[in-house]
Protein backbone atom coordinates (compact mmCIF):
# COMPACT_ATOMS: atom_id res chain seq x y z
CA UNK A 1 0.00 0.00 0.00
CA UNK A 2 1.67 3.50 -1.57
CA UNK A 3 2.09 5.90 1.79
CA UNK A 4 0.18 9.23 1.83
CA UNK A 5 2.40 12.37 0.39
CA UNK A 6 2.24 15.46 2.81
CA UNK A 7 4.90 17.94 3.77
CA UNK A 8 3.84 20.40 6.24
CA UNK A 9 0.56 19.05 6.51
CA UNK A 10 -0.32 19.94 3.11
CA UNK A 11 -0.98 17.15 0.21
CA UNK A 12 1.97 16.39 -2.74
CA UNK A 13 0.45 15.80 -6.10
CA UNK A 14 3.65 14.06 -7.77
CA UNK A 15 3.49 14.74 -11.12
CA UNK A 16 6.40 12.73 -12.45
CA UNK A 17 9.11 10.66 -10.57
CA UNK A 18 12.73 10.88 -11.51
CA UNK A 19 14.54 8.23 -13.25
CA UNK A 20 15.60 5.47 -10.79
CA UNK A 21 19.35 5.13 -11.50
CA UNK A 22 21.48 2.47 -9.82
CA UNK A 23 24.84 3.22 -8.54
CA UNK A 24 27.85 1.73 -7.70
CA UNK A 25 28.88 4.22 -4.78
CA UNK A 26 28.84 7.40 -3.65
CA UNK A 27 31.22 10.09 -2.77
CA UNK A 28 30.52 12.91 -0.46
CA UNK A 29 32.09 16.55 0.06
CA UNK A 30 32.02 18.87 2.74
CA UNK A 31 33.00 22.28 1.47
CA UNK A 32 34.58 24.98 3.75
CA UNK A 33 30.98 26.93 3.82
CA UNK A 34 29.17 24.35 5.16
CA UNK A 35 27.50 22.90 2.34
CA UNK A 36 27.38 18.91 1.42
CA UNK A 37 27.51 17.16 -1.78
CA UNK A 38 26.57 13.69 -2.28
CA UNK A 39 27.38 12.14 -5.78
CA UNK A 40 26.00 9.20 -6.85
CA UNK A 41 28.25 7.32 -9.44
CA UNK A 42 28.37 4.05 -11.83
CA UNK A 43 31.85 2.34 -12.38
CA UNK A 44 32.85 2.40 -16.19
CA UNK A 45 36.47 1.32 -15.87
CA UNK A 46 39.16 0.49 -13.44
CA UNK A 47 42.41 -0.58 -13.01
CA UNK A 48 45.30 -0.59 -10.59
CA UNK A 49 44.91 2.68 -8.84
CA UNK A 50 41.84 4.78 -10.20
CA UNK A 51 38.36 4.21 -10.83
CA UNK A 52 36.83 5.76 -13.92
CA UNK A 53 33.32 6.73 -13.27
CA UNK A 54 29.84 8.32 -14.39
CA UNK A 55 28.39 10.87 -11.67
CA UNK A 56 24.60 10.15 -11.85
CA UNK A 57 22.66 11.97 -9.56
CA UNK A 58 23.94 14.77 -7.31
CA UNK A 59 22.85 15.26 -3.73
CA UNK A 60 23.14 19.29 -2.75
CA UNK A 61 22.34 20.12 0.99
CA UNK A 62 23.25 23.61 1.96
CA UNK A 63 22.47 23.12 5.72
CA UNK A 64 22.65 21.34 8.78
CA UNK A 65 18.80 21.03 8.76
CA UNK A 66 18.59 19.65 5.34
CA UNK A 67 21.36 16.98 6.16
CA UNK A 68 19.24 15.46 9.86
CA UNK A 69 16.01 15.61 7.22
CA UNK A 70 17.88 13.62 4.81
CA UNK A 71 19.07 11.27 8.13
CA UNK A 72 15.53 11.13 9.52
CA UNK A 73 14.16 10.10 6.47
CA UNK A 74 16.78 7.00 5.90
CA UNK A 75 16.27 5.73 9.58
CA UNK A 76 12.45 6.15 9.08
CA UNK A 77 12.75 3.51 5.56
CA UNK A 78 15.63 1.46 8.01
CA UNK A 79 12.56 0.88 10.24
CA UNK A 80 10.49 0.37 7.91
CA UNK A 81 12.50 -2.34 5.88
CA UNK A 82 13.18 -3.83 9.17
CA UNK A 83 9.46 -4.42 9.97
CA UNK A 84 8.79 -5.83 6.64
CA UNK A 85 12.16 -8.29 7.03
CA UNK A 86 10.37 -9.53 10.33
CA UNK A 87 6.72 -9.74 9.42
CA UNK A 88 7.98 -11.93 6.70
CA UNK A 89 9.64 -14.62 9.33
CA UNK A 90 6.30 -14.81 10.84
Amino acid sequence: MAKELKIKGKDINVISKPVALATDGNSITVKPNGEVEVMFFQIESENENLLNVQGVANLRLSNISQLESLNNLFSQIIAEVKAKDKSKLT
